[in-house]
């Protein structure tokens, strides 16, 4: 009998140990599952894109937008999405992926990218259509909302004027990181270049508005 006890008791702890084994090898191969599903199908969370609302006005030498972002979150899954590159043409703000996909009349209407800084689209790397793409040129200046207003509704021949005269910081196909309150003149590259204006009117927040204004 005690042979037996002792038969009995060996089984009972081996079967046990049994059970533990393969709990712990069903855990570890669902560890490895999952990890292999992130890796492959869910890189990581979708973030939304911005909200973009344009808004046109027409003056009688001029004629202006004023657009705006909100909400949105800018990461590696939507950068490329992200709506920024403007047409003075179109009055259209576009992605990069939007302007890949869609051929070269698009890429050859649009002139700047406007978010974060102002960039000619020759700067933007991205692109794909690259025998189009424009050496849009700014000058940060130092005028203020009268002065930029009376440009857009009264004399939109100071643009070129204050552009191409003004005593004004350098020429540039790409500014520095903008700031609220800024204005940046303009020169578009196109064979009857116009000129004009970006206000940067709310930089940063829930909320991004931006301001262009081209002669006609």
């Amino acid at each position: 009998m005690i042979m037996n006890h002792q038969h009995l008791y060996l089984v009972g702890w081996a079967q046990a140990l049994q059970r533990i084994a393969l709990a712990l090898l069903l855990v570890a191969s669902s560890l490895v599952s999952t990890r292999g599903q992130a890796g492959d199908i869910s890189p990581g969370p979708v973030l939304p894109l911005p909200i973009v609302t344009v808004i046109k006005n027409e003056f009688s030498g001029a004629r202006g937008w004023r657009i705006s972002w909100a909400g949105g979150i800018l990461g590696d899954s939507t950068a490329k999405n992200w709506r920024k590159i403007f047409s003075t043409v179109t009055g259209s703000v576009n992605s990069v992926n939007f302007l890949n996909a869609t051929g070269v009349v698009n890429t050859d209407n649009a002139d700047m990218s406007l978010w974060g800084r102002l960039s000619a689209t020759s700067k933007l790397g991205e692109l794909n259509q690259v025998g189009v793409l424009k050496n849009t040129k700014f000058r940060l200046s130092t005028w203020n909302l009268a002065t930029l207003e009376n440009a857009a509704k009264v004399n939109p021949a100071t643009f070129g004027v204050a552009f191409e005269f003004g005593f004004f910081g350098p020429v540039v196909t790409e500014t520095a990181p903008y700031q609220t309150g800024q204005i940046y003149l303009f020169k578009t590259d196109r064979p009857q270049p116009k000129y004009g204006a970006v206000r940067i009117v709310k930089w940063g927040g829930s909320e991004t508005i931006i301001e262009v204004v081209v002669q006609k």
